[in-house]
């Protein structure tokens, strides 16, 4: 068969006579960048007509264009390439199908012939299938290094330690990505395009994802940029779809359309991830090799800022003091009466830290459950002035009411409390209620109880009353994951089923296993030795004048890791200190679920376990990815990452995660127990209970 290579004149084409070119020609196989790829699919797409692959890359792709394309180009296979120039253009491929587009982003692929890709964590260790590292690159393709730039050569191309070439080595491509099931790899976004606003890190490529699916837009980039206060500003500059389809998809005008993807976003992405502003634009600029100019997108100053949620201000003496406690808990100011604690980043600590100081001040004690009925300051005011007003209480708190599936039933941790579970709420899938257990004994008027079968005992009886028949969902949080276990086999000994049984990052009793000190230390020497032979390479590589330039790099990043390092271990020890004058209510329970954890010796369960595992676990530990239930789940044991330290995975940002691997093994069990959506509530029989 005779094949051809069809090269361009040497000025820049424009689409028409790029299109032109095409059919002239009868190309087949064409590349184009991201950016010219989806010019030619909005203004030239009949032009492609004659393709049979069309490769595209060097940017993220567009949802809406790799959709059209797909459904105009039959016949054409539509190829995603990846790769820095640092590895002659091409890394990795994925060919594009319908069932890519059901995702958050489209996948990457796998390496090309001679190539080898590594997803590693910063101690240069393999990640697991869906846990992000950053990407690394070697093979026949890579560059030697940057002409005239030794230090920047020497932090970018490392020894590879899994090759014995001598010289070998691995460029670090500086992008965020993951393996997913079946071996593909999925881009995530750049290590320096992760952003943090007021404490929260944000990755903008799921903004811009997130946006890409609104039937409206055809483009969408999200930038922070620095006021002149100093203050961050997070936006989203959009190009609309042509007038002529967006009006075929029900698309608003432009002056209307900010508010359209706000709300769109805010029931996408959580709060501190909406754009603080939209920048409508035409086209978005590109820079002459097709990408994305984001240095060249307009400042906020030449558009109109987004419309704030309106300021109520206090309107008695109540109000100002409860206002004046939350801005100095939040170090937000102002905050008004009408302003969410959740919205605003409450959780569970600064929840413990206002009311024992609303105690102080209006001389009566709420359980931190009044929150879900008073989430604002004027709500909580109204309560406050009410006399002889008291909380119901019970171990059963409705957190999300609305769906019609069967209810998840998650159990306190050590502290007793369940405002952390809010966050989780926000993101569940909107048929799907939740129910919150917290501990008795939190009234300061009720007994703690000090075994973990007692808790699940009574557990088990508030269920039952409002739920008589299963099957039943449950879950617990590190400690509540022991409960949420002790519930699931007395639930089973009283012949009922737990369809769902899932531990968020609860360790068996048995674990975790320390390393003898001895082996910890040698471990720590030995990372300490690997860390020192690789500087010690690069700088054999480095000319003798740019060593110093080098080394003055090393130091100021060592010191800015302990300095990170440090505060880090500022705020746990303020956290232990600010326990010590908890309420005492809190300070018993705490107590007694730390006496209940040392005491319970659990049998091994003849059902099915669900282990959300954080990747973070704890050094000096003998490594069991099953955290010690590996023995006792009988009936068998999934295992599922989620990224961030043991108390993080439950709280913003990392719950987004959760809560998605949460609806899948919920879907799942559901699926299981061939429960349909319309048979959903009939078959729970669930009884009525009062909202507390």
């Amino acid at each position: 068969m005779r094949r051809r290579l069809v090269i361009m004149p040497p000025n820049t084409p424009s689409l028409k006579e790029l299109s032109e070119a095409i059919q002239r020609h009868q190309i087949t196989t064409l590349w184009l960048t991201a950016g010219l790829f989806q010019l030619m699919v909005d203004e030239e797409l009949t032009g492609l007509k004659s393709l049979r692959q069309l490769l595209a890359g060097g940017d993220v792709l567009s949802f809406p264009h790799v959709r059209k394309a797909l459904g105009e180009l039959t016949g054409c296979r539509i190829i995603n390439g990846y790769g820095p120039t640092e590895n002659t253009t091409f890394t990795c491929c994925h060919s594009i199908s319908e069932q890519d587009l059901s995702r958050t982003s489209i996948p990457i692929g796998r390496p090309i012939s001679g190539t080898r890709v590594y997803i590693l964590d910063r101690f240069l260790q393999p990640v697991g299938i869906g846990v992000a590292g950053e990407l690394y690159i070697s093979g026949d393709g890579l560059a030697r290094g940057y002409l005239n730039r030794p230090a920047l050569t020497a932090d970018s191309f490392v020894p590879n330690p899994f090759s014995d070439q001598p010289g070998d080595r691995l460029y670090r491509s500086g992008d965020l990505a993951r393996y997913l099931t079946g071996g593909a790899i999925e881009f995530l976004g750049r290590l320096d395009e992760q952003v943090k606003i007021r404490g929260y890190r944000i990755e903008l490529g799921e903004i811009e994802a997130a946006l890409a699916l609104h039937p409206a837009v055809r483009e969408a980039i999200g930038l922070v940029r620095n006021e002149v206060n100093g203050e961050k500003r997070l936006l989203a500059y959009v190009v609309p779809k042509a007038a002529d389809s967006s009006a075929k998809n029900g698309a608003l005008h432009s002056a209307s359309l900010e508010g359209e993807l706000r709300k769109f976003l805010q029931d996408k992405l959580p709060d501190y991830m909406v754009p603080a502003a939209f920048v409508i634009l035409n086209n978005l600029p590109l820079t002459p090799n097709g990408k994305v100019n984001r240095a060249a997108l307009p400042t906020p100053a030449a558009t109109l800022p987004a419309v704030p949620k309106a300021y109520v201000a206090p309107r008695d003496s109540l109000e100002m003091q409860l206002v004046k406690l939350w801005e100095k808990i939040f170090g937000i100011r102002p905050i008004g009466v009408q302003d969410n604690f959740f919205e605003l980043g409450g959780h569970s600590l600064l929840a413990v830290r206002m009311f024992a100081q609303v105690a102080r001040v209006t001389g009566k004690n709420l359980p931190l459950v009044t929150l879900f009925e008073a989430p604002t300051i004027e709500q909580l005011a109204k309560l406050l002035g009410q006399d002889g007003w008291t909380q119901p209480w019970s171990p059963l708190v409705p957190i999300k009411l609305t769906g019609s599936r069967p209810p998840f039933y998650c159990v306190h941790g050590v502290g007793g409390n369940i405002v952390e579970f809010t966050h989780l709420a926000r993101y569940l899938e909107a048929e799907q209620p939740l129910y919150g257990i917290q501990a008795q004994g939190l009234d300061g008027k009720k007994p703690w109880l000090t075994r973990v079968e007692d808790m699940a005992a009574l557990y088990i009886k508030e269920i039952r009353a409002f739920q008589p028949d299963g099957p039943y969902y449950l879950g617990g949080s590190s400690f509540g994951g022991l409960v949420a276990y002790e519930m699931a086999q007395q639930l089973h000994a009283q012949g009922e089923h737990a369809a769902l049984l899932v531990l968020f990052d609860t360790n068996a009793p048995s674990y975790p296993k320390y390393l003898p000190t001895t082996t910890a230390f040698r471990k720590a020497l030995n990372e300490l030795r690997l860390r020192i032979e690789v500087h010690w390479s690069n700088l054999k590589v480095i000319e003798p004048e740019n060593r110093g330039e080098y080394l003055r790099d090393k130091a100021y990043r060592l010191r800015r890791r302990i300095r990170n390092t440090m505060r880090q271990k500022y705020r746990r020890l303020c956290t232990i200190i600010q326990s010590l004058y908890l309420p005492r209510p809190i300070r018993e329970v705490q107590r007694s679920g730390h006496e209940a954890n040392r005491s319970y010796l659990p049998k091994p369960y003849p059902g099915w376990i669900t282990l959300f595992r954080a990747t973070e676990q704890p050094y000096g530990i003998y490594p069991d990815p099953a955290l010690g239930w590996g023995e006792l789940a009988i009936g068998g044991l999934e295992i599922v990452d989620v990224m961030g330290h043991h108390g993080a995975i439950i709280r913003e940002p990392r719950v987004r995660v959760l809560a998605q691997k949460l609806n899948e093994s919920l879907r799942k069990a559901q699926v299981t127990n061939r429960i349909e959506p319309k048979e959903l509530s009939a078959a729970t029989g669930l009884s009525s209970l009062p909202t507390t």
